[in-house]
């Protein structure tokens, strides 16, 4: 049985040409929004195959205001390892770059758990732009879920 594995960087050149002659792309992407922020970019039909980015998680205060804007470092895992991501990037523009990279034009499937709260919503809203599918874990505050869904969910 052939098998075969490649690290790569994300940022490269060579990584987005790599990714374009294989014919890989995204199949799906979920964005998990808790503590911190995790982003699953799913290739092809098998959705163990897939990339997945933390965002904000290396705070010593998982409860601290964390402001998006900032530039970060994302480490990443692939198939088992965790590759540590020289890059600094803020949310927005790791968002563009995954998009660019895997070819990503569809909406995303975005979750809200216990903790999003030190994000500003508002941010991540115009940042994450339409959505594909939108959860809100029970959990969360109403004033925060009303925050959250956009304003043409409620009748009036």
């Amino acid at each position: 049985m052939f098998h075969f594995r490649f690290e790569f960087s994300l940022v490269s050149s060579k990584t987005k040409n790599l990714v374009t002659s294989l014919g890989l792309k995204a199949s799906d992407v979920d964005i998990i929004i808790s503590r911190s922020i995790r982003v699953a970019v799913y290739v092809g039909e098998n959705l163990k195959n897939h990339l997945t980015l933390d965002f904000y998680k290396d705070s010593n205060d998982q409860n601290a205001v964390a402001d998006i804007s900032f530039s970060v470092d994302a480490p990443f895992d692939y198939e088992g390892t965790r590759i540590q991501t020289s890059i600094l990037f803020n949310f927005s523009n790791w968002l563009k770059h995954i998009q660019s990279l895997f070819g990503l034009n569809q909406p995303r499937n975005v979750f809200f758990y216990h903790g999003c709260e030190r994000f500003d919503v508002q941010s991540l809203k115009d940042t994450i732009g339409n959505v594909n599918f939108l959860s809100l874990c029970n959990q969360l505050t109403n004033v925060l879920s009303i925050s959250i869904l956009p304003a043409d969910c409620f009748c009036g």
